[in-house]
């Protein structure tokens, strides 16, 4: 089997966005989000990393070559869930130790925020990458079947409109709506389409980004409402067309940065550190300091700092386990 050759560009971007949503975390006024353009980069951090998700694994997929009944292996897929279930049932712990200081212990509460991603900031991303893991080999499989790669696009677009009616429809309460991947569906069958292929016009990346600009404009500066999609608007799928071509052109740059390339690789470990982190001290920071300049920094700091020493000593804690499975 090759072995897989990591693409800076992709490290680069992740170690970025990572740091996008420590600053959107911090208690920033929606006054300032506004006024520092959060809506053209910060927010469009998560649709970031969803469009490079599916770009990974389709990379992934592509070197290994297994057939769609071999990604079901229970052994294989064991190995890749626990690759995201270690680390954050370390964080887990934690987190749930400080809680019961609060809180009366429950085992139903304990599975239902287990099961749900935790607690804290951002304890979506978890079950989110458990169901990409689950569904992916379907997107591969049906990537592959597509003779018009464009037919393919046009499917993941059609999939994520149809989930926006079914919940707008059946009035899916939020708490289930984000937990749910098929929100960012599209951007992740953009990003498996990316990894072979290119939009060749120019003018097709400037309309997509001038259209998404323009509707992100609309929703967060305009007092419009969005018909249909209720939930997390500026990072939907309407706006998200703005960070495609973006993503798109970034990628094929290759950015290099041995620092960013250092947090890009750890950005999941780093993802759940900030997410304990502002369950945790971050609030009593803010409260302390009462001044974004000087808390944005710190929270970086440490975030960073310590996300990537947990990556470093997680690893291989998770290395070991996962060679006891035969």
């Amino acid at each position: 089997m090759e072995k897989e050759k990591r693409i800076h560009s992709i490290d680069f971007l992740k170690g970025l966005f990572v740091i996008f949503i420590i600053i959107t975390h911090n208690n920033i006024s929606d006054d300032a989000r506004l006024n520092f353009l959060f809506p053209f980069w910060i927010k469009m951090a998560v649709p970031g990393f969803m469009i490079l998700s599916g770009y990974v694994m389709y990379k992934s997929f592509k070197t290994k070559n297994l057939k769609l009944k071999e990604n079901y292996n229970i052994k294989n897929l064991t190995k890749k869930l626990l690759r995201f279930l270690i680390p954050f049932t370390m964080i887990f712990i934690l987190e749930y130790l400080i809680y019961i200081f609060n809180n009366n212990f429950s085992l139903i509460d304990l599975i239902k925020k287990y099961l749900t991603g935790g607690i804290g900031q951002g304890s979506y991303y978890t079950p989110l990458m458990i169901q990409l893991l689950i569904i992916f080999p379907l997107i591969y499989y049906i990537y592959c079947k597509c003779k018009n790669k464009k037919i393919f696009i046009f499917i993941g677009f059609i999939i994520n409109i149809l989930f926006e009616l079914l919940i707008w429809a059946f009035n899916i309460p939020l708490g289930l709506y984000r937990l749910l991947l098929f929100r960012y569906i599209f951007l992740i069958f953009f990003g498996a389409y990316m990894y072979e292929n290119s939009i060749n016009k120019k003018s097709i990346y400037y309309l997509l980004i001038f259209l998404g600009a323009l509707i992100i404009y609309i929703i967060d500066y305009t007092k419009f409402k969005m018909p249909i999609i209720n939930f997390w608007v500026d990072t939907s799928i309407l706006c998200a067309v703005y960070i495609v071509p973006i993503v798109s052109i970034l990628i094929k740059k290759n950015l290099h940065s041995k620092i960013f390339e250092l947090f890009g690789k750890a950005s999941y470990n780093i993802f759940l550190i900030q997410m304990c982190y502002f369950y945790t001290i971050g609030g009593l920071i803010s409260k302390s300091i009462n001044n974004i300049f000087i808390e944005i920094p710190i929270s970086i700091i440490l975030c960073l700092s310590i996300g990537s020493l947990f990556f470093y000593f997680e690893q291989k804690i998770t290395k070991k386990i996962i060679s006891l499975i035969k």
